[in-house]
């Protein structure tokens, strides 16, 4: 299941509609992000769905550092939080 915008602005507390274009933003970044660090993310997907989750909340959580601090204009951070690069490197080393 792919997140949704409904997903991200529940796990950001967001209840108005006044900044869905900037979410939807941050999803994709964060959904290249994923992809970028993953190698053949989408086919590990196909194969391995119970995954996804992992990666639904790789997604939420860099979303939220996105999110909470935009005075990176846009920009994808350097360094992640420790649990987002934990999550990425475990979704890295499964096996197909």
């Amino acid at each position: 299941m792919a997140i949704t915008i409904t997903d991200v602005k529940d796990y950001l507390r967001i209840d108005s509609d006044a900044e869905d274009t900037l979410l939807t933003k941050l999803m994709a970044v964060s959904r290249a992000v994923l992809v970028g660090a993953v190698d053949d993310y989408d086919l590990l997907i196909s194969r391995k769905p119970q995954l996804e989750e992992k990666g639904d909340m790789v997604q939420l959580t860099l979303i939220a550092d996105l999110y909470e601090n935009r005075n990176l204009e846009g920009q994808v951070p350097q360094n992640y939080s420790r649990i987002v690069e934990t999550m990425l490197r475990q979704l890295q080393y499964e096996t197909l």
